[in-house]
């Protein structure tokens, strides 16, 4: 399963365009093994979609 995928699965509310970008970007980064930096903005979902991510890291 995505991040995409487990994130619209799990998250309480509909996750965003900009944040499905940004699960996409993680994983294609992660895939490369490399380091993704991002500047989330006040009130973007940050804190949501980070544990989105370590959710879906745990169940893989």
């Amino acid at each position: 399963m995505t991040v995409v995928e487990f994130a619209e699965k799990t998250s309480p509310v509909p996750i965003t365009d900009t944040q499905k970008t940004f699960f996409e970007m993680y994983e294609q980064a992660e895939k490369e093994n490399q380091q993704l930096f991002v500047c989330f903005p006040s009130r973007s979902g940050r804190s949501m979609a980070i544990k989105i991510i370590e959710k879906w890291k745990a169940e893989r």
